[in-house]
């Protein structure tokens, strides 16, 4: 998994007990920064799924944007946090107002996205397309 993040610098983070039930993690969750004022976290939950929290960060404090809780396979929960931190970033590239990324971060995020499709791509035989995780449209790979 962090090898397909690799760019976005993932490690595990292990938060106090307070901190655990203020942000709803596990005692050891995946941290993946996506952009300057946005990270993902990872972790499976008590009853054997995996739940993906995009938190914002702009103000100084995580606060919970998303939170997916899914059954997926283990197999499957990199190419579903591939496709969070992409649609993260393609969100965050789009924004043009106060929140407006930098110019001088802009082209580092975009290509961290245009890597993250290609592996998302090859790694899943699948590539999502969309400015949003609401806006997803996806097209099945035709070969293999």
């Amino acid at each position: 998994m962090c090898r397909l993040v690799v760019e976005l610098n993932p490690h595990t983070i292990s938060p106090s007990p307070e901190k655990q039930r203020e942000l709803g993690v596990a005692d050891e969750t995946l941290l993946v920064r996506v952009g300057p004022h946005r990270a993902l976290t990872l972790h499976a939950t008590e009853s054997g799924a995996w739940a993906i929290t995009e938190f914002d960060f702009l103000d100084g404090s995580l606060t919970p944007m998303r939170v997916s809780v899914t059954d997926l396979a283990d197999e499957h929960v990199a190419g579903a946090v591939l496709s969070a931190a992409i649609a993260s970033i393609d969100e965050q590239l789009s924004w043009t107002d106060d929140k407006r990324v930098h110019d001088e971060l802009r082209p580092a995020l975009g290509r961290h996205a245009s890597i993250l499709r290609q592996r998302q791509i090859t790694s899943t035989g699948r590539v999502i397309i969309g400015e949003s995780a609401e806006a997803k449209l996806e097209i099945e790979d035709a070969v293999g």
